[in-house]
This record gives structure tokens, C-alpha cells and sequence, in this order.
């Protein structure tokens, strides 16, 4: 006697996949395209962003006369030099992140007259300015324009030591790329200086 199989509720029968999946290609279809279409228009109204970095490089300094040579007399290379640990570094970095230095570059670099860092100066993309129509993302009144500039810097700057090094490294991002290797260069000339 043939022993009869029936199908269990938990098989899966390709070919009603298969079919059903073939009715609902077209649809499938458009909407893809038309989430494709809607992601590229919003994302072309958004302005490009770039990111530029300076490095500085954190070197102790020497406990002993420089114009001495420590082979000489036979000292070694940890009686010259202090050993720069990772709380001094992250000195530096708090440091790099400090309003004051903040306020000396917004200051040198009119920072404070590009719409990118002051909301009140207008609107960088096309983005911007269909929200600002929609009466989202103005500027407030209570704001003064240093202080709008400020929190701008702040959101675009990113300070950190990279893991088992004695550097610190100054990103900046800008819709303008120029603008962006500028402040990071000038960060890290005016904090050596």
C-alpha cells in the first residue's frame, strides 16, 4: 500500500511565489522608481559637503639642554624627553575645542557673513530655503549672529587623537571646499601659535 503525503501548512509552493510576484512586478517597479526619483530630487537640492583635516603632531619637550647631546654623557632617552600621555594630548584636543579659539578664527575668517554658519544671512542650499518658507529652520530672534555662528563651527568641527598616536587631528566641514581646508588649516596655525 502507497503511503499518501499531504502538505503541511508550513511548506512554501514556489510556483504561487513565483506567480504572485510576477502580478506585483510592475508595481514593484514603479515604486521604485518613484522613491529613486524623489531621493535624487531632495538630495540635489542639498548642498555638497567637504571635509578637509590638518594634523598636528604633539612632541614633548626636553627636561635638558637642547645643545646638549644626552648620548654623550650617557643619559637616556627617558631622562631628556617627557613622555606624552594621553591626558596631555586630550589637553590639546579640549584645548583646539576651547569658544576662545573658536571666536578668534569666526572673527579672522568673517565666518559670521556666509549664510552656511549665520541663518540670518539667507539660506546655503535650495533645501534650506524651502523649509525657511515653510517657517522651519529661520533664524531666532533671540539668537545674537556670533552665537548662531558659533553653534554652526561647532556642529562642523570634529577634534580627536587617533588611537595609539601622538597627533591630533582638525576636521572641518564646509559646503565650500576651499572654505573647508581654510578653517582647518588657520585652527591649527593659530592654536601652535
Amino acid at each position: 500500500m502507497r503511503a499518501s503525503t499531504h502538505a503541511s501548512p508550513d511548506d512554501i509552493d514556489i510556483t504561487s511565489v513565483w506567480g504572485s510576484l510576477k502580478r506585483s512586478l510592475p508595481k514593484i517597479l514603479l515604486a521604485s522608481l518613484l522613491a529613486g526619483a524623489l531621493t535624487f530630487g531632495a538630495l540635489s537640492m542639498m548642498a555638497p559637503r567637504y571635509a578637509s583635516e590638518a594634523q598636528l603632531a604633539i612632541v614633548a619637550k626636553t627636561t635638558a639642554d637642547p645643545s646638549r647631546d644626552p648620548r654623550r654623557d650617557g643619559g637616556s632617552p627617558e631622562s631628556v624627553t617627557v613622555r606624552m600621555d594621553k591626558e596631555a594630548i586630550n589637553t590639546h584636543v579640549r584645548a583646539l575645542l576651547s569658544p576662545d579659539l573658536a571666536q578668534k578664527i569666526v572673527t579672522e575668517l568673517k565666518l559670521d557673513q556666509k549664510p552656511e554658519f549665520n541663518s540670518a544671512k539667507g539660506s546655503p542650499d535650495m533645501l534650506s530655503k524651502m523649509l525657511r518658507m515653510a517657517g522651519i529652520g529661520g533664524p531666532k530672534k533671540s539668537e545674537a549672529d556670533l552665537d548662531r555662528t558659533l553653534v554652526t563651527y561647532f556642529k562642523q568641527l570634529e577634534v580627536y587623537s587617533p588611537k595609539e598616536s601622538r597627533s591630533i587631528v582638525v576636521r572641518f566641514t564646509s559646503i565650500d571646499a576651499d572654505l573647508a581646508k581654510t578653517v582647518a588649516n588657520q585652527i591649527a596655525e593659530t592654536y601652535r601659535a
